[in-house]
């Protein structure tokens, strides 16, 4: 059931798209395999985890590097006060600034950057792996639907000449 729901995906993709009734396109089996790598939607999210594994990669280096942190503050006040020994209110005007600069670096964590980094190379050539498994999966499942359909194409060709001579 699985196989052959796998053989209508493959011949609808070998359908001519686009065309008009009358018209016919032929697929090489290189075709076939490049729109089968290009519109495979598990190719695209392999193509997703590698910059993702890429990324982690690049995070785990950064974690090597110190942290620098700035801050910097200014508030102004104003309003009236009141005064107990001249017995008024007085305006007054309050201006704070403040600032901050701190940098922290990572002298000994117990190997742990060292080990996210080797895990972070680990999980993108694993990523880079199990895409190029899936290539190469792909292009067996194309070409094996694809040579079916040769085949099928030929054979029916061989039952029409039998049919014929069978009229004869």
């Amino acid at each position: 059931m699985n196989r052959s729901i796998f053989y209508v995906v493959i011949l609808a993709l070998l359908m001519p798209m686009g065309l008009k009734a009358q018209e016919r396109q032929r697929i090489t089996l290189e075709d076939a395999i490049r729109i089968a790598l290009e519109n495979n939607y598990q190719m695209k999210k392999s193509d997703n985890q590698i910059a993702l594994a890429e990324a982690e990669v690049t995070s785990a280096y950064a974690q090597f590097a110190p942290s620098l942190n700035a801050n910097a503050g200014f508030n102004r006040s104003s309003g009236q006060q009141f005064d107990q020994v001249t017995v008024r209110f007085d305006n007054f005007v309050t201006e704070n600034a403040s600032g901050s600069i701190g940098s922290n670096i990572t002298l000994f964590s117990g190997l742990r950057n060292i080990y996210n980094l080797r895990a972070a190379q680990q999980d993108r050539i694993s990523a880079k792996e199990n895409q190029r498994r899936m290539k190469q999966s792909i292009i067996f499942n194309v070409a094996t639907a694809y040579l079916q359909v040769v085949l099928d194409r030929e054979l029916i060709q061989i039952s029409a000449q039998n049919l014929e001579s069978s009229r004869k």
